[in-house]
């Protein structure tokens, strides 16, 4: 696989996270991350904003999507020797983190390829705030 995926969910604050978390998987690990905004189709989701700044990341498609789906779904659903088995191989898989929670992990190269999760620890991002800084500011009246 040749890119990674984060997905955004939830209000603007959330978002701006999910985005700098993003923006530093690009700079960590030099491929593509694309954005999932479906979350915001779903008819009780927020308003999604992220919108309002000048951010540079594609949105995934939905062939795009299918493909991870489908690589992911293959990964839950075996039992769970399996899946230890599979992970050590490198099989493509999906993570899900906590607000606060940080994983070193995720900025190396690893088997993830959709990301869920809050990602609200500074680490994710210190090395590239300054960049995020100009990207998130926010948009004149």
């Amino acid at each position: 696989m040749q890119y990674k995926i984060v997905q955004l969910t939830c209000g603007l604050g959330n978002q701006m996270f999910q985005y700098a978390f993003a923006k530093s998987l690009e700079y960590h690990l030099q491929i593509p991350i694309l954005l999932d905004k479906s979350w915001y189709e779903a008819e009780y989701a927020m308003h999604f904003g992220l919108d309002i700044f000048k951010i540079d990341l594609p949105y995934v498609t939905r062939e795009q999507m299918d493909d991870v789906k489908e690589k992911i779904n293959y990964f839950e659903k075996k039992p769970k020797i399996i899946r230890s088995i599979l992970k050590r191989f490198g099989f493509p898989r999906s993570t899900s983190s906590s607000a606060f929670e940080y994983r070193a992990e995720y900025l190396k190269p690893n088997s993830f390829i959709y990301f869920k999760g809050f990602f609200q620890n500074p680490l994710y991002f210190q090395s590239i705030s300054s960049q995020i800084n100009k990207i998130l500011c926010p948009p004149p009246h």
